[in-house]
């Protein structure tokens, strides 16, 4: 018979971001797999984030919103109370679980997933360094953090495969919406990190002289207004908007294509791979870790339409090239599990607090 969790260590996560992107699914893939290990654990979120409807209900997991003061650290001291130890997921509560620490040694794990501007500032720096661990996502990120706070601790852990589901039906539907067309499928968030704005030009180039080819953005942001601005009377181009369903839009593509300008590492791109999608990205940080060039996709340089006109060309071309790259990439993405992901963080865990050693349920 397995222990009630009751009583063990509080596991206290916190992810104060509004919406709900590739760290967000990180994090609620972590948190429900730990959830099948038996460990007490809280959840420190900002009100109405979609992180918190997508969690509810799940066992041994208290929900706490921060309201209004999201991200404040008098809130966020309150909130972390009873942990004994602290997951920051991202950079808004990293500051407050760091003074948590100061003034009651928890120890806490930060999780890094952006590459933005370094590290700067003495106290931001001891943030960093204070922690247990901080967790890259990639080699990549993990370099950079290494030159931008000497001595920290550091340690790589790759994001997980989603799994995402499909339904067969809502997958006929849509090639059926755009028939005996070539899909090349783009899935992130319409942010102008992340390049669309190229696909676009390129999806203008090729209107006449690949009538064959159709691509389709998938999401929704910042940039939406902007990217739809951009590929006002196109005729091979669709937009989305924020989708639940992402998985029957990857199961009908038939090429991903992800230009971004900066990625950690790029989860989406496992995703595209599990289902057996060769790939177009960018060469930057943590996406050649992901993208082997010629395996399973090609890698081009940043904004550089002219290369991502090319490839996309190339592969249209070569549905045999299309294939072996397709099934190379879910070889390759199918070691990416989620069982994989808890039981390192398991391990990162206990060696930060040696009581979650002892948290795996016992008979």
């Amino acid at each position: 018979m397995s222990t009630s969790p009751r009583g063990k260590p509080l596991l206290c996560h916190v992810n104060l971001s509004r919406g709900f992107r590739g760290g967000e699914r990180q994090t609620e893939l972590l948190v429900r797999g730990l959830s099948g290990h038996e460990i007490r654990q809280k959840l420190i979120i900002r009100a109405g984030a979609p992180l918190a409807q997508r969690l509810a209900g799940l066992p041994d997991l208290q929900l706490v919103e921060a309201g209004g003061l999201a991200g404040g650290l008098l809130a966020t001291q309150r909130l972390l109370r009873g942990a004994a130890l602290i997951h920051s997921h991202e950079g808004r509560g990293l500051h407050a679980c760091a003074l948590y620490h100061r003034l009651h040694r928890v120890p806490y794990i930060a999780t890094r997933r952006v590459v933005g501007r370094p590290i700067r500032g003495r106290w931001t720096r001891s943030v960093y360094r204070r922690a247990a661990t901080v967790v890259a996502i990639s080699a990549a990120v993990e370099k950079i953090l290494q030159g931008d706070v000497p001595a920290i601790r550091t340690r790589v852990l790759y994001d997980a495969l989603n799994r995402l589901p499909c339904d067969p039906n809502r997958v006929r539907q849509l090639k059926q919406a755009w028939p005996e067309k070539l899909l090349v499928g783009n899935v992130a968030a319409l942010d102008a990190k992340k390049g669309q704005v190229h696909l676009i030009n390129v999806a203008r180039r090729l209107q006449h002289s690949h009538p064959n080819l159709h691509f389709v953005l998938v999401g929704g942001g910042e940039d939406e207004e902007n990217c739809r601005r951009q590929a006002q009377g196109l005729n091979n181009l669709s937009m989305t908007g924020f989708v639940d369903n992402v998985g029957d839009y990857l199961a009908a593509f038939d090429l991903f294509v992800f230009p971004t300008y900066a990625e950690g590492l790029g989860s989406s791109l496992l995703d595209a791979m599990s289902f057996s999608l060769p790939l177009i990205a960018s060469r930057v940080v943590g996406i050649p870790e992901l993208v082997r060039h010629g395996d399973n996709g090609l890698l081009i340089g940043v904004a550089d339409e002219t290369a991502l006109h090319d490839a996309i060309v190339s592969l249209a071309g070569d549905p045999t090239g299309r294939a072996a790259m397709g099934e190379a990439g879910k070889r390759f993405a199918d070691g990416f599990t989620v069982d994989r992901m808890v039981g390192q963080y398991l391990d990162l865990y206990s060696s930060a607090y040696p009581g979650f050693g002892k948290l795996e349920a016992q008979t």
